[in-house]
């Protein structure tokens, strides 16, 4: 296999559909070889992105013939960036805009905020959970960062700010005013169902008993965990 051909090929392709290429791993999985291809984009990588883009560079590859693969079988995964992805270029920040992030800087201690912005070579963070305050961070002081996973809601006033700084992410609920009230709706319904439920259920079992002979209930069926295994 060659790999410099790989990377060649495999850049030029994710490129060409409008993404970017942030790894390429050849690794042993059995008898097979894992090639695993990450993109990203600045709207993100869906599912059926991915797939298109497995397809173009598996139609590439198998185009180039043994060459480049070499005659050992391979498994291709396209895949997007997981959150624990560092972040080591400007694109990796302006995609984690109303992330909080963790940097660690070639000099001094380390810093963390939320990713309000990048403008020219200068990271803006908003460095208090709850309030507006501001610093601009250098690119080039950054030695590596990271998202940080976040449970809690984001504050109304990053909310606010990201927001009217025109910044709006789908994959993120900043107002969970709204979807409160939809989880107390739901809760309420499954409440609803659960008592009918055990309603109905107590109805057939009266019935059931009632239309069988005695000393036969439940003698045709086992429906013990075990034999439900041996079905499945």
């Amino acid at each position: 296999m060659n790999e410099s051909d790989l990377r060649e090929l495999a850049e030029s392709t994710v490129t060409g559909l409008g993404y970017d290429l942030e790894e390429l791993v050849v690794m042993a999985a059995g008898r097979r070889r894992l090639v695993r291809v990450v993109v990203d984009a600045d709207g993100g990588v869906t599912l059926d992105a991915a797939a298109s883009v497995s397809r173009a560079l598996a139609a590439v590859l198998d185009s180039a013939g043994d060459s480049v693969m070499g005659a050992e079988p391979y498994t291709l995964e396209v895949t997007s960036p997981g959150v624990g992805r560092p972040l080591t270029e400007a694109r990796h920040f302006r995609r984690a805009r109303g992330r909080w992030i963790v940097i660690t800087p070639l000099v001094g201690d380390a810093v963390e905020g939320r990713v309000r912005r990048v403008v020219g070579d200068q990271l803006e963070l908003l460095v208090n959970p709850a309030g507006t305050a501001t610093i601009d961070v250098p690119l080039a002081s950054i030695r590596r960062a990271k998202v940080q996973v976040e449970f809690a809601a984001v504050s109304g006033a990053h909310a606010a700010l990201l927001a009217a700084d025109g910044f709006v992410d789908p994959a993120r609920a900043f107002d969970s005013g709204d979807f409160d009230d939809e989880l107390d709706s739901d809760n309420l319904d499954t409440e609803l169902h659960s008592e009918l439920d055990e309603e109905l259920d107590s109805d057939d079992l009266d019935d059931d008993q009632d239309n069988e002979p005695d000393g036969t209930h439940g003698e045709d069926r086992d429906e013990s965990p075990a034999a439900e295994g041996e079905q499945l």
